[in-house]
């Protein structure tokens, strides 16, 4: 929970996901930023002296970091804000306590809170944003507000359907496209995206293994260049914690393709062997690529070797 700088206290769910409750929150200038709920491990964060005046708040969508941001000017509304204007010599100070406090301190801040205003959008975005775990996914769980799982994240003209029947159990991720490209320049890629991996907190990826990533897909193509296919890339880091740390991309991996009217038939990608010493995550695409209508059922993403 945080003091907002209207006074009251606002309530948001802590995880990773990547969304507007993690966004910049104006603190009250006495106020304080709390972290609740655990068990003999809650902080509190408290500003002094007026210190929090003008001080936004944003915690990291990578870590469980809080980052604290000082506005020293307005902004011009329209996105084009010129740099500040500093004197040689401006001072700025922060005053602050840190403190541990009890579960039943927690609980009390907690009931004294409110949650903050949720949006239509963030319910839409949601609402199809289906959950993805380690092993078989059948495709029938939606993402919730207060998760801390992966996702499958739309890009364009995708829908979560999990109700809809599958290739054994109803749910599936759905692709349907009826533009025509412009011209042909303008190739038209739509796709489901999934990003795993040691920094996306779950599924580590070791080097030295060879992955497999399959689906099962429907396809009713109507276009003669149309096609689905799975793409994925990954990326790997290098001298980690030295002056000499660099992250490297490998090329794009694609799997088989499938085009044209068909029932459920698979895709499947292997990977090459991971280069060490660390991939950090892997970047995976479900595409249909031109017009038509596609579905993908049973997705799994797993070590051969």
């Amino acid at each position: 929970k945080f003091t907002r700088n209207d006074g009251r206290n606002i309530m948001i769910p802590m995880n990773h996901l990547d969304n507007h409750d993690k966004d910049f929150w104006w603190q009250s200038p006495d106020g304080l930023v709390a972290f609740l709920g655990g068990k003999g491990t809650n902080l509190r964060y408290r500003f002094l002296d007026g210190s929090g005046l003008n001080i936004f708040h944003h915690y990291c969508m990578w870590g469980y970091d809080i980052h604290f941001f000082e506005i020293v000017a307005p902004g011009s509304g329209n996105g084009e804000n010129q740099p500040p204007e500093l004197k040689p010599g401006k001072v700025f100070s922060h005053r602050y306590l840190l403190e541990a406090i009890d579960d039943a301190e927690s609980e009390k801040l907690l009931l004294s809170s409110e949650e903050h205003p949720w949006r239509e959008r963030d319910q839409v975005r949601l609402e199809n944003a289906p959950v993805y775990k380690p092993g078989l996914n059948i495709l029938q769980e939606r993402l919730g507000r207060q998760d801390d799982r992966g996702f499958f994240q739309a890009n364009s003209e995708c829908r979560f359907l999990p109700h809809h029947p599958g290739r054994r159990t109803p749910g599936v991720l759905l692709i349907e496209n009826n533009r025509k490209p412009l011209s042909q320049t303008d190739p038209i890629i739509n796709a489901w995206e999934l990003t795993l991996g040691s920094d996306n907190w779950h599924t580590p990826i070791e080097s030295g293994k060879i992955y497999e990533i399959s689906v099962w897909v429907k396809l009713e193509a109507s276009g003669k260049d149309s096609f689905a296919v799975i793409a994925a890339q990954y990326l790997s880091q290098y001298n980690q914690a030295k002056p000499s740390w660099r992250v490297e991309r490998s090329p794009v991996f694609l799997s088989n393709k499938i085009s044209g009217k068909t029932g459920w038939r698979q895709l499947v990608l292997r990977t090459p062997k991971l280069p060490g010493p660390y991939t950090c995550t892997m970047n995976i695409s479900l595409e249909l690529h031109g017009c038509g209508t596609c579905y993908f059922d049973e997705f799994e993403f797993r070590p051969t070797s």
